[in-house]
């Protein structure tokens, strides 16, 4: 169990009155009883003596005793009180461990010359008038009355942590999703056409007409010879040489001019 944090006082020396002071030996005393009341509950020993510890040693600490000690003092009773609670020490032994660190923190006030404690302060962790006056006179306490005392100051000292918190409900962003709907109709998609002016895609990058490639199952070119292989013509005569005119022939008559 964690400590549990009681509300935390400063007191100052000046403000204090001689009738108000009461002797630290029998608060010591009566944390050890609280500490060993096997009649009552151990959450709430264990509250009641959490109180005593908080006020004390914030009333310590503001008459200059140093944090670093008060420090220790409380992680030693932290460590005591969880196994008190887990049941792995008795309530005799608890109390004498209570005991011993209250004296520890006696000491500490003695050597800050602090004379006893204010009864206002003693107020504040849940003692009410009579039991405060009884511990004055060192008057006897019975077994039954330490455990009124305990269950008064638990009661008075109990952390809000304890109370039962509302009924919350989820957050808003955890709410649950609808039931099973169809989702919403999405609709065709939208128009691909091409857009006007500047907007319209790029041609097709079609091949040019030159990239179409020779035509599907052309024979290939000839390889007979070339003009140069070709056998010489006949010695007929060109086509223009009429040759020697016909020996029948008559030539022209001459008319003159």
């Amino acid at each position: 169990m964690a400590l549990l944090l009681a509300p935390q006082s400063t007191w100052k020396t000046a403000t204090w009155k001689q009738e108000e002071l009461l002797a630290f030996e029998p608060v010591v005393e009566l944390m050890e009883m609280i500490a060993s009341a096997g009649e009552a509950e151990r959450e709430t020993v264990a509250t009641a003596l959490t109180a005593f510890m908080e006020q004390l040693t914030s009333f310590l600490k503001g008459q200059g005793v140093p944090a670093e000690t008060l420090d220790r003092l409380i992680r030693e009773f932290s460590e005591a009180q969880e196994e008190f609670l887990g049941d792995r020490v008795s309530a005799d032994e608890f109390g004498e461990r209570v005991a011993a660190l209250a004296r520890k923190l006696q000491a500490e006030a003695e050597e800050q010359g602090v004379q006893g404690l204010p009864e206002k302060l003693l107020e504040e962790i849940g003692l009410d008038p009579e039991t405060i006056e009884a511990l004055r006179t060192e008057a006897d306490l019975d077994p039954e009355e330490i455990v009124e005392i305990a269950e008064r100051i638990a009661e008075e000292n109990a952390a809000p942590e304890d109370e039962v918190p509302p009924e919350e409900g989820p957050p808003p962003d955890e709410t649950e999703p609808p039931g099973d709907e169809a989702p919403p109709d999405e609709g065709p998609p939208p128009d691909d056409s091409e857009p006007a002016g500047d907007e319209a895609p790029p041609p097709d990058d079609n091949p040019p007409p030159d990239d179409s490639g020779p035509p599907a199952d052309e024979p290939p070119p000839d390889d007979s010879e070339s003009p140069d292989d070709e056998p010489p013509p006949d010695d007929s005569p060109p086509p223009d040489d009429p040759g020697p005119p016909p020996e029948d022939e008559v030539p022209p008559e001459d008319t003159g001019p």
